[in-house]
């Protein structure tokens, strides 16, 4: 018995050094076949038609998901086997799929494939409902099931219209352009796994370390500067990441320690790095692989969608910076100790080209034809600097590492994706989307704010327990035909959706990121979840704004785009005061302070932060322009700020702050 135990753990680690070089090799020549396809500089035999490249980059990496993400925790003898046999069995499919690709074209396999390939399609569906599961967690998973199977019941639902069986419906899923591979897997393909790669190299090379150490440097020393810090430095690593969990468990680790030490409460602190985590996937220039995905889908350039995130990202991140400091005076809290702060000019100096790494990119991205090829550039640029100016040479393990990180970040994020193709073909087969655009069209008559209410319930339930793309994509094509069809601008209905579906993330009762936060925080996920959403309130009502003001979305003329951003910059002002209650610059708001005049004070200033920061309010037919919005707010808010400012007991804490 002992030696059978003992040789099973001398294989553990030789089969993980099997796999690591194994996934490193699969890496690398899907970065060069990647590279070849999208820039256009053909190898010989590395040049496939579109179809073919595809299903090639996106059936390579899946295969490895039964490997890297194992059925069970315990890796028995006959749960291995069925992993690898797993694997094995899906790359055969994909290998058949490659291989008939041409003739799918030519006869329309999708409306009737021959019976062999039509049981491999339904093979195909099996393994990426596992998959799906496996990589992106049941939620993706159960979608997928419930969505491949309706087509089979359509004519419950529709007598009149078309019925499908179970081989023709896997036939649709598996050879339609819309389906399995379309949108989502194409985006993957000649867009996303550049951007991932991109991701894993800035983390290899140390930008994380380096972001988090300029902004200790930039903020520490600043009230409440721990928290400013955990916001800079979640912002920065979790555009690059895209998910939010596994953002919250890296900075959080080192954050919220920091921010406990400094007098914050747990729940706070968790609540701080939660909220800092989620609004990083909606901040430019990379918004984890969402971004991509949504540019596919419009058909737009992936430069618009960054543009027309900044503004709502600069109203987040700016509302969140100025909750922390309201609250650091109202309670006193100071910055991180001298000792526990780097100098900025030597920070600078070891890691400025991480900041150069960025402004590449940006360049590249707004200069380039063909933008997808930009990270493959920047990644050159960041290895190629730290290898030999900086002499910084890699090991052959650390090259491993790094090639094994990519590849299993490929394979995660097609999990999820090739699952959400399913949906998408169950979609395009029965026109579910048409008859839900038509439900939404008919319940909110032609009232436009009730059709975006019932549009934001939609994309809240609909992203519950989902990583942010499955969320944007399920919702982009069940609840965006809706919007558009009522006259929204499509970017603006988009990325109204997106935000939407990402608030279940700092929402009870799901509030993924705020359990992930209160692990570290040691605080409940409840008390956590409450916090956020109180830190978060500006992230519920700006997609409701640029929505009905697209020049938020900076569409629109310059002076229409400053003036928005200067009343929405003084919104934002007036919602932290009343959130915090601490007025920043004016002084204290809580009932220690003002009495009785405190809840009517912060009531004017929430509801006169919300008149500035919407000043489309005549999208709704009000008959009120921006001008009018602005007096309104004027003069909801200007006797709560007087009456502040002139108080002596708010006065003496104003002073006592500063």
């Amino acid at each position: 018995m002992m030696s059978a135990m003992a040789l099973d753990e001398r294989r553990v680690p030789a089969a993980a050094s099997i796999l690591r070089i194994f996934g490193a090799a699969i890496a690398l020549f899907l970065i060069v076949v990647a590279f070849s396809q999208i820039s256009g500089f053909s190898l010989p035999g590395l040049q496939l038609i579109d179809t073919r490249y595809v299903i090639f980059v996106c059936g390579l990496p899946f295969g490895l998901i039964f490997l890297y993400f194992p059925r069970g925790k315990k890796h028995t003898r006959v749960s291995v086997a069925i992993d690898i046999a797993l694997a094995i069995v899906s790359w055969v499919c994909f290998a058949i799929f490659f291989m008939e690709a041409e003739k799918a074209l030519a006869y329309g396999y999708e409306f009737g494939a021959p019976k062999s390939l039509a049981f491999v399609a339904l093979l195909l569906c099996a393994l990426l409902m596992e998959g799906a599961r496996r990589a992106a967690g049941p939620a993706v998973a159960i979608v997928a099931l419930i969505a491949s199977f309706y087509p089979l019941f359509n004519w419950v639902f529709f007598p009149a219209g078309m019925s499908f069986d179970l081989l023709s419906a896997a036939s649709y899923y598996a050879f339609g352009t819309e389906a399995i591979f379309g949108v989502p897997a194409r985006s993957f393909a000649y867009t996303i796994i550049g951007y991932l790669m991109f991701g894993v190299a800035l983390q290899h090379t140390g930008a994380a370390d380096f972001f988090m150490r300029v902004s200790t440097s930039m903020l520490g020393r600043h009230r409440g500067g721990a928290s400013k810090v955990s916001i800079i430095s979640s912002a920065l690593l979790g555009s690059m990441s895209g998910s939010v969990v596994s953002n919250v468990l890296t900075t959080g680790a080192m954050t919220i320690p920091a921010m406990k030490r400094s007098g914050m409460k747990p729940s706070f602190a968790g609540a701080v790095e939660a909220c800092a985590s989620t609004g990083a996937v909606l901040m430019p220039p990379v918004m984890g692989a969402t971004a991509f995905v949504m540019a596919s889908f419009i058909g737009v350039p992936y430069r618009e969608v960054v543009i027309a995130a900044i503004i709502p990202s600069l109203l987040f991140y700016g509302s969140l910076f100025l909750q922390m400091d309201a609250y650091a005076a109202r309670n006193g809290i100071k910055g991180m100790s001298q000792e526990d702060i780097p100098p900025l000019w030597e920070v600078l100096k070891e890691g400025w080209h991480y900041i150069a790494v960025f402004a590449f990119l940006i360049y590249l991205i707004l200069t380039l034809p063909n933008e997808s090829v930009a990270p493959f550039y920047a990644v050159a640029f960041l290895l190629v600097w730290g290898q030999i100016f900086q002499r910084k040479l890699w090991s052959r393990r650390q090259w491993l590492d790094f090639l094994e990180d990519t590849v299993k970040l490929f394979a995660e994020i097609n999990g999820a994706l090739l699952g959400i193709g399913i949906l998408i073909g169950a979609i395009g087969m029965t026109g579910m989307a048409a008859t839900i655009t038509s439900q939404l069209a008919y319940l909110a008559g032609d009232s436009l704010l009730l059709m975006l209410l019932l549009a934001a319930l939609a994309s809240f339930l609909l992203g519950f327990g989902m990583p942010s793309t499955p969320a944007y994509l399920f919702v982009a094509i069940i609840v965006a035909p809706a919007l558009v069809r009522q006259g929204i601008d499509t970017m603006a209905a988009h990325m109204f959706l997106y935000y939407w579906g990402m608030i279940s993330f700092i929402t009870p009762p799901v509030a993924i990121a705020a359990y992930a936060a209160s692990g570290l925080a040691g605080a409940s996920p409840t008390s956590v979840g409450f916090q956020a959403v109180r830190l978060a309130t500006i992230i519920y009502f700006v997609p409701f704004f640029f929505v009905l003001n697209p020049v938020l979305i900076l569409q629109g003329e310059p002076l229409e785009i400053a003036s928005a951003l200067i009343t929405a910059g003084i919104g934002v002002w007036l919602l932290v005061g009343a959130t915090q209650s601490y007025l920043l610059g004016i002084g204290d708001v809580t009932a220690g302070t003002l009495g009785k005049f405190s809840i009517p004070a912060r009531i004017l200033m929430l509801a006169g932060g919300l008149c500035f920061v919407a000043p489309g309010a005549e999208a709704l037919s009000s008959g009120l322009g921006q001008l009018e919005m602005t007096l309104i707010a004027l003069l909801i808010a200007a006797p709560a700020v007087a009456l502040t400012w002139f108080h002596p007991a708010a006065s003496r804490r104003r002073n006592d702050a500063v």
